[in-house]
């Protein structure tokens, strides 16, 4: 997994212009890869044009695999992931019949914010904002795959967050849940992980703070732990990088391709 953004912090101040984001990598391993768009803010032009850039690139990916292998095409499933500060949004993008495509929401992994305190110290916390009412519902009239056993576990973890005041409360409640599958560990794991921040680094998630990060502040922050449990700490190649590297933002190349 790569994640970087289309131009660094360290090329913005430079007369560099990155025209193209190319990465080539060479594994043994059997290929297994996730497109993914990183922004600090949840915005709906953000949303829209990052989830453009994902689908459009994905559709070369599923288009080359359908090509190349000879399993039925409808089975080919290419995961996007799009990240807006506390937001992550999985989906699938799948070949239905010929020149039609569709992209399914799997899944969303949230950080949650608001739920932990009171109604008097919502002030305080981040807000998602400028979204459209309808978000949620923009693919209205497709089915996500879903696993029934994984909405049942998703259910029971969400009651103890909405249900219980306390921070302690809610972590001593998770902490009661024996998982059974990994799917359990993941969740468990990611509601644990999201609520000891809160308990022991609540001013981290104060709007005054949240404004001031960059997207590596929430990556290392936030979404590199969180990674980490859903897909598993050997099962992955994290990688956060620049579009650029270092060594050349110094200097008069014109970078054309990374």
């Amino acid at each position: 997994m790569q994640m970087g953004g289309t131009v660094p912090n360290s090329l913005s101040s430079s007369n560099i212009q990155a025209k193209m984001d190319l990465r080539i990598t060479t594994s043994t391993a059997p290929i297994d890869f996730a497109m993914t768009e990183f922004a600090k803010e949840c915005t709906a032009s953000k949303y829209y044009l990052d989830k453009l850039k994902l689908v459009l690139l994905s559709k070369l990916h599923l288009n080359s695999w359908v090509k190349h292998l000879k399993s039925d095409p409808k089975t080919i499933r290419i995961p996007l992931i799009q990240i807006m500060g506390f937001d992550c949004h999985v989906l699938h993008l799948v070949l239905i019949k010929p020149r039609q495509y569709m992209v399914v929401k799997v899944s969303a992994i949230l950080v949650t914010v608001t739920p932990m305190y009171g109604p008097s110290d919502h002030s305080k916390f981040s807000h998602c904002e400028n979204l459209p009412n309808d978000i949620t519902t923009e693919f209205g009239q497709l089915r996500p795959t879903t696993d029934n056993n994984k909405d049942y576990v998703r259910r029971e973890f969400s009651e103890i967050i909405k249900k219980i005041d306390w921070i302690k409360a809610k972590l001593n409640h998770i902490e009661k849940i024996n998982p059974t599958s990994n799917i359990q560990r993941c969740q468990k794991g990611v509601f644990r992980y999201i609520l000891n921040q809160h308990q022991n680094k609540p001013a981290l998630f104060y709007t005054g703070n949240v404004r001031q990060y960059s997207e590596e502040d929430f990556k290392i922050k936030f979404w590199s732990h969180i990674f980490e449990e859903v897909f598993g700490y050997d099962q992955i190649d994290l990688k956060w990088a620049d579009t650029i590297t270092n060594s050349s933002s110094n200097t008069n190349v014109q970078a054309k391709m990374d």
